[in-house]
């Protein structure tokens, strides 16, 4: 370990992230399951109507497919979920709790891990935007969201992510660490024959 920090210090390697949508501030709409969705306005109660008209004013003339796809309606029930029902709020994020609570501990020994060696570590979620410039050291979920579908092509995503995380830096170029739980990604490796070629 010690070895390991001197390295570090001599190549100038001082300042990471970790990019994973773990770390998200709230839970995006494909990382909610439809069943759960009829289960949650299924059991919405008259009182949980009136709360998601004041909250969110489009409440009432919105389809609910809709309503589950909109990035800002999830936001507003995750940011007032203690302002609703608790069966029908709990039926709706419990799964995505229990799996961010998963991913936390698991990225959270990364992170000790990487400060353990004397670098400071930022935690970004999906709209790591700009945020990112300036590490040595970039780890990142290559696929930033649950991936279940074969009509996504996520490792070409994957590489346009990390080209834009790497672009303007032709002359001191972060390492870069891809990292990824997915049960997909060796089906996706043995079907896509893509090269990571950044």
């Amino acid at each position: 370990m010690t070895n390991l920090k001197t390295l570090l210090k001599e190549k100038g390697i001082c300042k990471a992230v970790v990019i994973d949508d773990a770390f998200d501030d709230a839970p995006q709409p494909d990382e909610l399951d439809a069943k759960d969705w009829s289960t949650f306005f299924y059991d919405l109660t008259e009182e949980d109507h009136k709360q998601l008209s004041d909250l969110y004013p489009e409440y009432e003339d919105t389809e609910e497919s809709e309503l589950q796809g909109s990035p800002k309606f999830v936001s507003v029930l995750w940011e007032n979920r203690k302002k609703f029902s608790t069966e029908a709020i709990t039926t709706l994020f419990q799964a995505y709790e229990t799996n961010n609570e998963n991913e936390k501990g698991r990225l959270g020994k990364l992170v000790q891990t990487l400060e353990d060696v004397g670098l400071t570590c930022a935690k970004l979620g999906r709209d790591f935007a700009d945020r990112a410039d300036g590490a040595d050291l970039i780890v990142i979920d290559l696929f930033l969201g649950p991936q279940s579908s074969d009509d996504v092509d996520v490792i070409e995503l994957a590489i346009k992510r990390v080209r834009k995380l790497v672009s303007g830096r032709g002359q001191t170029p972060p390492l870069v660490i891809l990292i990824s739980s997915s049960p997909y990604l060796g089906k996706k490796r043995m079907l896509s024959g893509t090269k990571l070629d950044f």
